[in-house]
């Protein structure tokens, strides 16, 4: 994708980073909010995220991830394969209920 911020080897620590529109190969993140916005495509390839990390869905993210978490709660069985096929989710791993935007959404701001 042109105009992509690339970042190579590099250790973000305790920073609030922004993925969309960027490339992050084979660098590190440890205490830090991860922020998707829907806005871009991102690239992530062979880096390590400290369990410390938070993910955080806003804007154009955050209304797919709550449409997803409806449709997989909502719409029994049928609902579950579908974001499930989506996400290509093998069924007994974490589901999309364990990313719910809100709840990410809340953990940052307490940080505040």
């Amino acid at each position: 994708m042109p105009n992509q911020v690339e970042h190579i080897d590099e250790t973000f620590t305790g920073e609030t980073v922004v993925l969309d529109g960027k490339v992050y190969r084979e660098c590190a993140f440890v205490q830090c909010i991860l922020v998707f916005r829907g806005e871009a495509p991102f690239t992530l390839t062979g880096n390590m995220v400290d369990a410390t990390c938070r993910w955080r869905f806003e804007g154009a993210a955050a209304l797919t991830a709550s449409a997803m978490k409806s449709i997989y709660h909502g719409f029994g069985e049928q609902g579950k394969r579908l974001i499930q096929a989506t996400l290509d989710i093998a069924p007994g791993s974490a589901s999309p209920s364990d990313f719910s935007p809100e709840s990410h959404t809340d953990q940052a701001l307490e940080q505040g």
